[in-house]
């Protein structure tokens, strides 16, 4: 879910993660959904079309992992920092 939001944008990435792994700590959750991760997308006026648009666009490749879209981020690491 990450990749399709982020669009191969490292800083975007970086922030989407921190992003949603915030949304998992305040629900009480040490791992981030895909639930997590569209609601920060959204906190961040991001959205998975303008993404991909935008890289076609600048001729870059969107890659995503059909395998990892259901994937959990521990974020256990994170909470500790919160706190």
């Amino acid at each position: 879910a990450i990749v399709s939001f982020a669009g191969g944008n490292p800083r975007r990435l970086n922030t989407l993660a921190d992003n949603s792994l915030y949304e998992a700590y305040l629900a009480g959750r040490t791992s981030a959904t895909a639930q997590d991760v569209a609601r920060a997308a959204s906190d961040l006026g991001l959205s998975a079309e303008e993404v991909e648009s935008e890289s076609k666009r600048d001729g870059d490749a969107l890659v995503f992992n059909e395998a990892t879209s259901g994937a959990t981020v521990d974020a256990e690491s994170e909470v500790d920092e919160v706190i």
